[in-house]
């Protein structure tokens, strides 16, 4: 696995709550990789926390570890924090798709996004009753993609 996301859902003192997710990846690339992107930093220019062990990308294949380029690029960690006043806004951030991709089938979740489910209905007072009239009470089918 060398990408992966994080997410935690934090209720704060006035009741709203705090969607948190953090991208992270291992993989590096050659400069002219395809897969290369703004947000990706090189070596070079790296900070301590971008310095971890690092995975060669498997279309460009850059050489990794101590003989690594210093114009080699790495994927960086991607911070992503989102706020629900309370839990109808909630469901709609965690339904949301990607920016310009329609909204989550609620049936057909991420396993991300349905152990986040699964966690907010044990722990958030309220959730599990609105995510079951929410989602009209039918079968949640978890998918392999990611959220």
């Amino acid at each position: 696995m060398y990408r992966w996301t994080e997410l935690v859902a934090y209720r704060v003192v006035d009741g709203s709550y705090l969607l948190s997710k953090v991208g992270r990846s291992q993989l590096a690339h050659r400069p002219e990789c395809d897969r290369v992107n703004r947000w990706m930093v090189t070596w070079s220019t790296a900070g301590e926390e971008a310095r971890v062990r690092r995975v060669p990308c498997p279309e460009c294949a850059p050489e990794v570890g101590d003989r690594m380029d210093p114009h080699t690029v790495l994927e960086a960690t991607r911070l992503t924090a989102l706020v629900a006043q309370d839990i109808p806004e909630l469901t709609d951030l965690l339904l949301a798709g990607r920016p310009g991709q329609p909204a989550h089938d609620p049936r057909r979740l991420s396993p991300l996004v349905a152990h986040m489910v699964e966690q907010l209905c044990v722990t958030a007072d309220g959730f599990a009753a609105h995510w079951s009239t929410r989602t009209s009470e039918r079968s949640v089918t978890v998918i392999r993609d990611t959220w």
